[in-house]
């Protein structure tokens, strides 16, 4: 038994200097400080992680030149130009999309490899796709 006694009389002053240095008055004290330095960790942890974040999307520019772009915006202006350049963006897309498509639609000669007279050019007959040779005409079907 006094061996124990001896063991916990070490411990505590082992312990001691890390009181004083905490301000902790006993061993519940110490153990909320010590509680308290956990969560601080955790939470320095975090904000370098989020800063990390930040930084990874804004192009690698440090937090403070970041922070110096913003000065001046309104977020909710920036949300509303956002939503109408995304209507802008869907209605062009929606056009080049038609473009695309009438493109890809035959007239005249604008496919003259599928020409009659242009496949004579290169020694080969053609058939269109309904069995015969078309010619280079805006009514000719491929």
């Amino acid at each position: 038994m006094a061996a124990e006694e001896a063991t916990c009389d070490a411990a505590l002053e082992a312990l001691h200097p890390l009181m004083e240095k905490t301000g902790s008055a006993d061993m519940v004290e110490l153990g909320a400080a010590i509680q308290r330095s956990r969560e601080a960790r955790a939470l320095r942890s975090a904000i370098t992680e989020i800063e990390m974040t930040i930084k990874a999307a804004g192009d690698g520019k440090a937090l403070e030149e970041l922070l110096a772009d913003l000065e001046g915006v309104d977020p909710d202006s920036l949300a509303a130009r956002t939503q109408t350049l995304d209507v802008e963006l869907g209605e062009l897309n929606e056009e080049v999309a038609a473009a695309a498509s009438a493109m890809a639609t035959p007239r005249g000669c604008s496919q003259a490899w599928r020409c009659k007279k242009w496949t004579r050019r290169a020694g080969r007959r053609k058939p269109s796709r309904r069995g015969r040779n078309s010619g280079c005409s805006p009514s000719s079907t491929f």
